[in-house]
């Protein structure tokens, strides 16, 4: 229950970028399940919803070269 302009962080995705052979555990609501990715290039549209309009965006989640987990906004 957020107040206006209050703020709040979520996690999307992780990684054990120590285990080359780990996969991308996406986070939903619940961690009562496991939701395994391969390592690989994804897009994903996340919506924000709360007491007014949603608010949304389209990102791109990968691996780089070095191994880091990346999630960056795509351009419009």
């Amino acid at each position: 229950n957020l107040r206006v302009g209050e703020s709040k962080l979520i996690e999307v995705a992780c990684l054990d970028e120590r285990d080359q052979n780990s996969e991308i555990v996406l986070r939903y609501e619940s961690n009562e399940y496991p939701n395994t990715v391969p390592r690989a290039d994804y897009s994903l549209v996340l919506r924000v919803y709360g007491g007014g309009r949603p608010a949304s965006g389209r990102y791109r989640l990968y691996v780089d070269a070095r191994g880091y987990l990346k999630l960056v906004e795509e351009s419009r």
